[in-house]
């Protein structure tokens, strides 16, 4: 079995690319936007809080492992095209959490001046913030080159995601009345992932494309 990065650049690279994706790059926009220093108007009593770390841990820790370990291998030259991914998704991200300003937050909740943002990205979807942060992971996964690693994360995003953006539109409704309602009848959600069924035979199909690659190589 071959190692997942052929050689010691490429792992620094994705390192590199993880580190200032996930870790740093995420730290700065959130501080740049300044949106968890501003007084809170009401909080959310989100019982999703609980399953973060358990989340992040599913949808980094254990696909990185998985990668590592070399299990449902994909073709190798899906290593740049994924680095690729995860800096979009990084720039979407930043873009998203910069056009929100004071009214962003990793909680949700409302401030004392708090309005429906509609320009930037927010004009195209409603969540792009969490549609670049799965985009991302779904670059991780194929520089993970693992069919598995992919699968992983993207059940673990449809599960998470899907729950948080479901409980974050009854409160923001709730809490922003009208505006928000037509908000939503006029700008659609986000992209959709598949669901879990659907994303396994998706996955399937492409781990065996895969063992039909490595076996011809």
């Amino acid at each position: 079995m071959s190692a997942l990065f052929p050689s010691l650049f490429d792992e620094i690279l994705f390192w590199l690319v993880f580190v200032g994706v996930f870790v740093v790059g995420h730290f700065l926009a959130i501080l740049r936007a300044g949106g968890e220093r501003q007084p809170v108007r009401k909080k959310g009593t989100e019982p999703l809080v609980a399953m973060l770390s358990l989340f992040l841990f599913g949808i980094i820790v254990i696909p990185i492992l998985v990668g590592y370990a070399r299990l449902g291998v994909l073709p190798s030259y899906l290593f740049y095209p994924g680095l690729v991914i995860m800096i979009v998704g990084f720039a979407i991200y930043s873009w998203g959490v910069l056009t929100l300003g004071h009214f962003g937050s990793g909680f949700v909740r409302v401030i004392p001046d708090h309005k429906v943002v509609q320009k930037g990205p927010y004009r195209f979807v409603r969540h792009p913030v969490y549609a670049s942060e799965i985009l991302s992971f779904i670059g991780l996964g194929l520089a993970l080159q693992s069919w598995v690693a992919l699968l992983i994360i993207l059940v673990a995003a449809s599960v998470y995601y899907g729950n948080r953006i479901r409980f974050e539109e009854r409160f923001l409704a709730s809490e922003l009345g009208d505006e928000y309602f037509q908000y939503m009848k006029g700008v659609k959600r986000t992209f959709v992932l598949p669901p879990a069924p659907e994303t396994f035979q998706i996955l399937r199909r492409v781990a065996s494309a895969s063992i039909k690659f490595q076996l011809l190589c």
